[in-house]
């Protein structure tokens, strides 16, 4: 049932509103989003408005976990579609960061706008947030969609997430963070109907983006070795650190315009975006509904993901520091 309701999620509204979320977010007027700036801040603003707008819940009474991050007041956009039943205490995240470099160098474009990077995973969650509204469930776990500021300065947004979580790490299962799904001209080779995720053999949480993936009409394809070196190379990793199942799930690890003036709105590929907002959609849908828990796979590379997992143990690892 849920497959059919994706496929007539899969309409030329979808991807206008797409459009008009990355047109916004990537647009001049946000002079880049730098960590902290008023275009950061007009990016949240804008957020916030549509979390509501498409029927997301505030979480305790706020759509905003402020923070303070050089003398200036920042915040993380959180918006709730609550759990019911026997697991309505447990929590699936969905998250982005909307942050980008800001402005730099001399010329006639100095705005470095982050359509891609990550206007287009930002845009996601707004709409991945509004299929999953309308999908019920005796027994479901809660869902909150996050945006975090400043990733490009190190996960801060995301780490300030961990040190004051507004729900028990312990009570996370899992953590689907989405990074540059809005191209498909990948540096190596096209991506046209597939989806990436990092870590791909990490957790058991890549079968709910392959279930995703198939009812969206995509391919959830490992690219090794960039699949296991991205891991630690975006928002999924505090979380990671802290011992909860978190990944990534992307359309292109690197791309002509990376951290370039003209990842522009213009560029993304706007059909290919709607299938992985359906895709994000159905994962998530996969992860809250399911009775089991995403569980860290039992390799070398995930040990100390394990021996921090918090529903086992309080969390001990620490911070890796942002390699991008």
């Amino acid at each position: 049932m849920f497959a059919a309701f994706l496929a007539l999620a899969q309409t030329p509204a979808l991807e206008a509103d797409l459009r008009a979320h990355v047109g916004f977010l990537a647009s001049d007027l946000l002079q880049g989003r730098d960590s902290p700036s008023a275009g950061l801040d007009a990016a949240a603003a804008y957020l916030a408005t549509q979390f509501e707008r498409v029927g997301m819940e505030p979480h305790q009474g706020s759509f905003h976990l402020p923070a303070t991050y050089r003398e200036k007041e920042v915040r993380n956009v959180i918006g709730v579609i609550p759990g019911a039943g026997a697991l309505k205490d447990r929590w699936i995240l969905c998250t982005a960061h909307y942050d980008h470099i800001g402005m730099r160098g001399e010329g006639e474009d100095t705005i470095f706008n982050g359509a891609n990077d990550n206007a287009s995973g930002t845009a996601a969650l707004i709409e991945a947030g509004r299929i999953l509204k309308a999908v019920g469930g005796e027994n479901r776990r809660s869902v909150a969609f996050v945006a975090f500021w400043g990733e490009e300065k190190g996960f801060q947004g995301s780490r300030a997430f961990v040190a004051a979580p507004p729900m028990p790490l312990a009570q996370i299962d899992g953590v689907l963070n989405l990074e540059q799904i809005g191209r498909t001209d990948d540096s190596q080779e096209s991506t046209a109907g597939t989806i990436n995720i990092t870590g791909h053999r990490f957790s058991t949480l890549t079968a709910a983006l392959e279930h995703g993936a198939a009812a969206a009409g995509l391919r959830l394809v490992q690219r090794e070795p960039m699949s296991s070196q991205y891991f630690r190379a975006s928002d999924n990793m505090p979380f990671a650190a802290a011992g909860i199942p978190a990944h990534t799930a992307s359309c292109a690890y690197s791309f002509p315009d990376y951290h370039g003036r003209d990842d522009e709105a213009d560029r993304i590929d706007y059909p290919h975006l709607a299938k992985a907002v359906r895709a994000v959609a159905g994962a998530v849908e996969k992860l809250a509904s399911q009775a089991e828990a995403p569980q860290w796979a039992d390799l070398p590379e995930t040990a100390a993901f394990r021996a921090a997992d918090p529903r086992v143990k309080s969390p001990g690892a620490g911070f890796p520091q942002n390699r991008r």
